[in-house]
């Protein structure tokens, strides 16, 4: 409907809704085309928010296939969009997914710096985005051998992920039970 009175605003969000959907069936390539024709609508329109949080989805759809050096492409840009036009929730996301690609190339402290600056740009009151960089900096700190700070965060993080219902939450208790067994 929204293609046949040409709204293309409207076009670009449900190819991201659909996009989101194939993700989380595991339908990365059919995702990764949703997303490309989104960001394809946005760029036409010149909808610089749409725009970032497209690249946004694409980086985390290179993230799920292993893509790591095109998902920093996508990231990058998406960080560089959304500074641009000062939308802090976008920046924060993105910051979080690019601390997580760096906790994949093991550059731990460069991922300890980005995960501080997703801190410092949470809008107030983001209690999602809030839990999750505390998840990034539980990581760095078992990485650097810091078990007690590590399992705080991570504990943190996984009771208040639980009790939004949220779908990370089994993915940071996981991680907490494998943290701990390695610590005996």
């Amino acid at each position: 409907m929204a293609r046949r009175i040409g709204h293309s605003q409207r076009i670009s969000a449900l190819l991201a809704n659909l996009g989101a959907s194939e993700m989380e069936l595991g339908r990365y390539v059919q995702a990764e085309t949703y997303f490309q024709e989104g960001l394809t609508v946005a760029r036409c329109i010149g909808h610089r928010e749409w725009q970032s949080i497209l690249l946004l989805n694409l980086g985390e759809t290179s993230i799920a296939q292993n893509h790591i050096s095109q998902a920093e492409t996508y990231l990058h840009n998406a960080l560089s969009l959304s500074r641009e036009i000062g939308r802090p929730q976008i920046i924060a996301k993105v910051l979080y997914d690019y601390g997580n690609v760096q906790l994949k190339k093991g550059e731990i402290h460069e991922a300890h710096i980005t995960f501080d600056e997703m801190l410092m740009n949470i809008p107030g009151g983001d209690k999602e985005l809030r839990l999750l960089v505390y998840y990034g900096q539980a990581r760095v700190a078992a990485l650097r051998g810091d078990v007690h700070k590590a399992v705080a965060l991570g504990e943190q993080c996984a009771k208040g992920l639980e009790n939004m219902g949220h779908g990370s939450a089994q993915e940071v208790r996981i991680w907490l039970e494998r943290l701990l067994l390695n610590a005996q």
